[in-house]
């Protein structure tokens, strides 16, 4: 097999079943797709689009993104807490990996990952240009590529199963 079979391969077939049909999670493509999409509009597309046109306001639009991003990640502290990620026995805690609960909040955490990249488009839509600096990209590009590389699969869920 080809380099591109074995790690299609190795990404659909070593998949927990159980998330197989959550968006982007099965997909050997679409994440690193949206990653150079977003790389491409902020470092070309944006800045050539915005070149010749006055700044947008755009108050409304950071608002309910704030709001949003306040409500998500608020909520998704409450329900780690909940799940018992951070339970008083800090030291190998004891979850219940049966349970879907914790790989649904890991799945959240990814979902508002891909949501963080918004923040930089806005920056390029209000010709912030300053504020989006290589430590900016880097730290979008590898939060999101990181948390979608280390998705569930099935082998992951049986070592856990049986520490």
């Amino acid at each position: 097999m080809g380099l591109l079979q074995d790690i299609s391969h190795y990404w659909t077939e070593q998949l927990d079943p159980r998330v197989a049909d959550l968006l982007f999670v099965a997909s050997s493509y679409q994440v690193p797709l949206i990653i150079f999409a977003y790389l491409y509009f902020v470092l070309v597309c944006g800045p050539r689009f915005m070149k010749n046109k006055s700044p947008y306001s755009l108050e409304t639009f950071m608002k309910l993104y704030n709001i949003v991003q306040i409500v998500g990640n608020g909520w998704l502290l409450y329900d780690c807490i909940n799940v018992g990620l951070f339970s008083c026995k800090l030291i190998c805690p004891v979850f219940d990996y049966s349970s879907m609960r914790f790989v649904k909040n890991a799945y959240y955490y990814f979902l508002l990952k891909i949501l963080d990249c918004v923040e930089t488009g806005i920056f390029i839509l209000r010709k912030k240009d300053n504020q989006v600096s290589v430590l900016h990209l880097y730290h979008h590009v590898s939060t999101l590529f990181l948390t979608w590389a280390g998705r569930p699969t099935d082998q992951m869920f049986k070592k856990l199963l049986h520490l």
